[in-house]
C-alpha cells in the first residue's frame, strides 16, 4: 500500500530536480574533460606519431584520474536518475491504487 508519505517524498524528489541537474552536469563536464585531459597529454608529445601520442595519453596518470573522476561522476548521475524514476514508478503505483479504491466503493 502506498502511504501518502511515501507520494508526497515521491512528489518531493520530482519538484526539486537540483541535485539530479547537478549531477548530470558534473557528468557531462568530466565527459568532455576526459576528451581534454587526452588532449593535453597528447600535446606534450608532439614529435612523435600520434597513435603513440595516444597511447602515451592513456598510459598517463592524469588521463586514469580523469577516468576514476568520470566513474564517480557516472555512479552519482546514475543514482539521481533512479531516485526520480523510482519516485515517478511511486506516484504511478500510487494513481491505480487510487483508481482501484474508487472503483470498490
Amino acid at each position: 500500500m502506498i502511504t501518502n508519505e511515501m507520494v508526497d517524498k515521491a512528489l518531493e524528489t520530482i519538484q526539486n530536480p537540483e541535485d539530479a541537474a547537478a549531477a548530470r552536469a558534473n557528468r557531462l563536464k568530466l565527459e568532455y574533460m576526459l576528451k581534454h585531459t587526452k588532449a593535453m597529454i597528447m600535446m606534450g608529445y608532439k614529435n612523435i606519431p600520434v597513435s603513440a601520442q595516444e597511447r602515451n595519453a592513456y598510459n598517463d596518470k592524469r588521463y586514469v584520474q580523469a577516468i576514476e573522476d568520470l566513474c564517480k561522476a557516472v555512479y552519482e548521475d546514475e543514482i539521481q536518475k533512479g531516485y526520480r524514476e523510482a519516485a515517478a514508478t511511486t506516484i504511478d503505483a500510487w494513481r491505480t491504487q487510487q483508481a482501484s479504491l474508487r472503483v470498490t466503493i
